[in-house]
């Protein structure tokens, strides 16, 4: 059985007998099995009377139903969206029929049939006419009998896509302005022309053709609302017969959708990256520490200098961070000069793999075990392409069975969490009132260079680096991170403190590998050459107990240079092994070069090579002068020996100028001898002549060289000793 309740609302389905449009229960009659029921067609007209019987069977052959309607919005409004007007008006109206409905039935009014004339009465009442109350009356009950069907119906004014129609001579919005005076130039009624402009013109602002707005707006008016000459001349703009730029804007925005221009104008990779919704968090999916590592590098907004000479500025460093998803934990760190790239990447990595207590003690920082308990293999690595998408990455993979997940290009929110790390780490370090840092700020003509303050080396960065990370994983309070399970436990929330309670309640199998296997998958490799000297690499000279024990040197110099591959360690230009079967052995530098480059790292030890065989600009310059001076000399005996062969006769032939070189050869060295025997002969002369002895010289012979009296000065010393 079909039940009734009053603001139901009967709703034909076919052609009813009874029912023409949709009408509204007001009242209802349980006695008499009646209804009574006004129709929602406008205009509102009076209600009537009908019976239960004919309305169920309409009901069940499927020609009417009945269904719930649904307030109008403008009656859902809040008394605090309301303004002071529409409070008056729905007050004023709702004062004129209240005593006739208020804790009353809609059908006491049409007792005895005696409806007319109680309206008539109070409106005689209150001085207005009945026209008025009926109309208040229909609206309250059409509407669902509440006080708020006198509001103004504001959302339904205007036609939703139509334009707003204009009674004539009218003109659109508030009549502009200029000192007091009303401008000529005004919103014009715009027309389907009008439209088709706007929406051409602003669409090359969407496509980025216009640089704004406002550029775009000139670019219609220059186009499409100027004058014609006779001779078919653009002339000028036609004058209060355009859009206003805010017409341009209104019905731009009808066309448009704002969120379609920002995509637009930022580009897809912006937009995704700066722009999008955020849905989930980064943790999502991780079920304990070591779930997943985030890895990523940047330029530290400091330069350093070199160890040996700390007057050579090496430039900015290259900073590798490894995160923890799940906990927030620094798990891994590098600080080097390469990169962004695998090579620099794979140290980091290592260095999360591995102990930090050795790692922290090489660079002077003693710490215990508890202090920074990461050396697990995780199940996942995530990174950007240009630190795993390689061969190298690959072979990490598949070595010690981790997960790559590389983002796309230009996308870092893949992988938000260890960007976000190097914002702290640059926030509590304040990098740039360091010694070396690069400010922010842009300098003023004749402030100091900040570069000529660099003092740090790698070593002693690397040192702040690793006391910045003790101090990230010990204070950094993460309390959005907080579990349940947490909760219950109780523990403080820091990432030390997750990492080590995740541990003992994480469901992750973690797995383990030796530091050989580790080794592999993560250090760089490359080839090395066997010399005479030793094993040749990066410009440093090793050997090891097997190559000498099987003379590799020795062979290299007798049946040539051989090559063997190698893992290094750019840390230190000790830690450089090669591999004899299963096992690594480590190779010493050669004895001669340990003072040089032990304890160096390859990179400074590459950079001291590197900047010893560069030639300083002075001394480059005195060697092409003294170039071009011994060139001008050669280039002068050589015009004398030209000058000197041109007058001489020539040999009959080619054959006779080859002959008898045997016999020459012995001619020009007994003219020699004679020459150097004569020299010889004047020694004692010379020897005895006084430095002040002003005696005419004998120009007949020609004076000795200065070379040549060297060499008699030296050889009659020698006579005289004997």
């Amino acid at each position: 059985m079909v039940s009734f309740l009053i603001n139901y609302v009967l709703v034909p389905v076919l052609e009813s007998s009874l029912v023409k449009t949709v009408l509204r229960i007001i009242d209802i009659d349980n006695y008499a099995s009646q209804l009574l029921v006004i129709s929602l067609e406008y205009p509102l007209k009076k209600p009537w009377v009908m019976g239960f019987e004919q309305i169920f069977f309409e009901i069940e052959q499927g020609l009417l139903r009945i269904d719930q309607d649904v307030p109008a919005a403008y009656m859902l409004k809040t008394e605090d969206q309301l303004t002071e007007k529409e409070k008056l008006s729905r007050d004023n109206s709702w004062g004129l029929i209240r005593e006739l409905v208020e804790g009353k039935n809609a059908g006491d009014l049409f007792i005895d049939g005696k409806f007319g004339r109680r309206i008539a009465d109070h409106a005689a009442v209150l001085n207005i006419s009945r026209a008025m109350i009926y109309k208040l009356l229909y609206r309250y009950w059409a509407h669902g009998q509440s006080k708020n069907v006198f509001l103004w119906q504001s959302t339904d004014w205007g036609a939703p896509g139509k334009r707003k129609v204009y009674k004539d001579g009218a003109q659109p919005g508030r009549p502009p302005l200029y000192r007091g005076v009303v401008k000529a130039e005004r919103a014009v009624r715009v027309t389907d022309f009008d439209l088709t402009c706007i929406e051409v013109s602003f669409l090359r602002y969407v496509n980025k053709k216009e640089g704004s707005v406002k550029k775009a707006y000139d670019w219609m008016i220059k186009a499409y609302y100027r004058e014609v000459l006779s001779d078919g001349t653009m002339g000028d703009v036609k004058r209060g017969k355009h859009p206003t730029i805010t017409q341009f804007r209104h019905y731009a925005k009808l066309y448009f959708d704002r969120l379609a221009i920002l995509k637009g104008h930022v580009g897809e990779i912006r937009w995704l990256k700066d722009h999008r919704a955020i849905k989930g968090s980064a943790v999502d999916g991780l079920v304990g520490p070591a779930h997943r590592y985030e890895i990523d590098a940047t330029i530290a907004d400091i330069y350093l200098v070199h160890r040996v000479n700390r007057n050579w500025i090496i430039g900015r460093p290259v900073l590798y961070i490894v995160v923890d998803a799940y906990s927030r934990m620094i798990v891994g760190a590098h600080v080097g000069l390469e990169g962004p790239s695998w090579e620099g990447a794979r140290h980091a990595l290592y260095n999360a793999f591995t102990s930090k207590v050795e790692y922290c003690k090489r660079y002077g920082i003693d710490i215990d075990e508890p202090e920074w308990p990461c050396h697990h293999i995780p199940k996942e690595v995530s990174a950007d392409r240009a630190e795993l998408l390689s061969n190298a990455g690959e072979e990490f993979s598949n070595t010690l069975e981790v997960i790559l997940k590389i983002a796309p290009p230009y996308r870092p929110d893949w992988k938000s969490i260890v960007e976000s790390r190097f914002k702290l780490i640059n926030q509590g370090l304040s990098l740039k009132f360091l010694p070396g840092g690069v400010d922010a700020r842009r300098n003023e003509r004749g402030d100091r260079d900040y570069q000529l303050d660099a003092r740090y080396d790698l070593d002693q960065f690397t040192a702040i680096i690793i006391n910045q990370i003790l101090y990230h994983n010990a204070t950094l309070h993460l309390p959005h991170l907080a579990t349940n399970d947490m909760v219950r436990d109780e523990i403080e929330l820091y990432p030390i403190e997750l990492w080590k309670w995740g541990m003992r309640n994480s469901l992750l199998k973690l797995k383990t590998r030796s530091d050989t296997e580790i080794k592999i998958a993560l250090l760089p490799s490359a080839l090395a050459t066997i010399r005479r000297a030793g094993i040749y690499f990066k410009g440093v000279f090793y050997t090891c107990n097997l190559a000498e024990h099987e003379e590799w040197f020795a062979k290299a110099h007798n049946f040539g240079i051989q090559r063997v591959k190698v893992w290094y360690d750019p840390n230190s230009a000790d830690n450089v092994w090669i591999r004899d079967a299963s096992s690594f052995i480590r190779l010493e530098i050669v004895d001669y070069l340990k003072d040089k480059y032990s304890g160096f790292r390859l990179e400074e030890v590459e950079d001291r090579i590197a900047i010893l065989r560069q030639i300083s600009p002075q001394k480059e310059y005195e060697r092409l002068n003294r170039a071009a001076r011994t060139r001008d000399a050669n280039d002068e005996i050589d015009d004398q020996a030209k000058a000197m062969k041109k007058a001489t006769t020539p040999p009959p032939s080619k054959a006779a100028a080859k002959s008898n070189k045997i016999g020459n050869r012995k001619t020009e060295v007994e003219v020699q001898r004679a020459a150097d025997s004569a020299q010889l002969s004047q020694l004692p002369l010379l020897d005895a002549i006084p430095s002040h002895e002003t005696q005419p010289r004998d120009t007949s012979k020609p004076e000795p060289s200065d070379r040549k009296k060297v060499v008699m000065r030296l050889v009659s010393s020698k006579l005289m000793r004997t």
